[in-house]
Parts: structure tokens; sequence; C-alpha cells
């Protein structure tokens, strides 16, 4: 009989706070054998760590205003952007560490520069 405690995952390494499309994210942990609690009825979606699970909430756009995309993969960032009719210009690989648009900005037809690292 095993009388040692249930293992648990530690918040130090759960990812946090990343967003992207539900798929997506269920993919990953799911390869990575990682349990995620939540079920938002939206395509994207916001991840959080809480304690030793991680959970899956709705991540909100406001419409019309450009959102802060900083962190999000190229696949993502650019769903989002040009979902709002913005024309987007990317630089490097990675995630995006620099947008040229300030979030919040009334989205209004323009052009954004990415940089990716």
């Amino acid at each position: 009989m095993n009388t040692q405690p249930k293992p648990t995952l530690a918040t130090a390494q759960l990812p946090s706070y990343d967003f992207g499309q539900q798929q997506d994210i269920r993919k990953v942990m799911e390869y990575m054998d990682l349990p995620v609690y939540g079920a938002p009825e939206t395509d994207l979606v916001m991840l959080r760590a809480k304690k030793d699970s991680v959970f899956l909430d709705k991540k909100t756009l406001f419409r019309g205003q450009v959102p802060n995309v900083t962190g999000l993969g190229l696949k993502d960032a650019l769903f989002v952007l040009e979902n709002l009719g913005l024309q987007v210009d990317v630089q490097g690989v990675g995630k995006v560490a620099l947008q040229s648009i300030r979030p919040g900005t009334a989205a209004q037809r323009q052009r954004i520069k990415l940089t990716l690292q």
C-alpha cells in the first residue's frame, strides 16, 4: 500500500497567462499529459495556473480595439489582428515581443508591425 501523498504539480512550473486558440492549447496540454480544466464557450482562451492545476478561461477582446498580442504565437496573433481588419507586418521568429500599435487603440484598418523573439 502506498502511503505517500499524491504528487502535485508545482505552480511555478505550470504554463500561465498565455492565451490562444482553445483547440490548440488543449492539444498541447494533452501532448504534455497535463490535465486542463474549464470549458469556456469561446475559441480564444486564457490559460491560467491555479494551485496545482491548469484552467482555461474565456479571453475577452474589445470589439474595434487593438488587443495586446504580446506573448502570442504568430498564428494566434494573425488570427486576432486580421479579424479586426489590420494589415500585419512580421519581423523575427518566436512569440510576439513587441507590437507597433498600443493596445486599446481604435482598430481602423491600419498596418501593425509585430516583432517576434
